[in-house]
């Protein structure tokens, strides 16, 4: 034989995924989010889904005229990972508290830095990141950059994103912020 391709079925399910993590050692432990702020800013959520009934805190679209109705379905994934009640899929921080920003919008989930932006500063103010928890993140993530980067320093008061946002790393979905010099 000179080649064997395997093509076994696979898929998506947080029933196995979650435990892989040790979630529920956590849970056990009792570290289940429970006080903590999570800001997802993505495509939106699908609100009647039933592991989201009576979790989400707040909501905001900066999709120009779209609702924060997920009709790609990428958001309503992500903030189910994160604080699934288990009436479909438990999230690995049930207890946490869920904002929703929609940033990604239409069916092919795409936006502007604009409404990212936006959605960043509409989730600091929610509470879901304070000055210090972002200036701790943005410092993390500049670590490995080139050496012409360093961390964009970032106070404890309002946060001002469009001062902050250097540079989107569209490949990875992650962002950086610092200044190039």
């Amino acid at each position: 034989m000179a080649k064997l391709w395997l093509d076994g079925r696979v898929k998506a399910n947080l029933q196995e995924s979650v435990p892989l993590i040790g979630a529920p050692t956590a849970w056990a432990a009792g570290y289940t989010g429970k006080g903590v702020k999570v800001a997802v800013l993505d495509t939106g959520i699908d609100v009647g889904h039933p592991d989201f009934a009576g979790l989400v805190d707040g909501t905001a679209s900066f999709v120009p005229g779209e609702a924060v109705t997920d009709v790609k379905g990428h958001g309503t994934h992500v903030a189910g990972t994160i604080v699934g009640s288990g009436a479909a899929n438990q999230g690995v921080a049930p207890g946490a508290d869920l904002y929703v920003g929609k940033v990604l919008g239409g069916a092919e989930g795409s936006g502007r830095d604009s409404w990212i932006m936006a959605g960043m500063q509409w989730a600091a103010e929610s509470g879901a990141w304070t000055g210090a928890q972002l200036k701790e993140h943005l410092m993390s993530t500049v670590k490995g950059l080139d050496g012409g980067y360093s961390p964009y320093e970032v106070g404890t008061g309002r946060l001002d994103v469009a001062a902050a946002v250097h540079s989107t790393v569209r490949g990875t979905g992650s962002l950086s912020f610092g200044n190039y010099t």
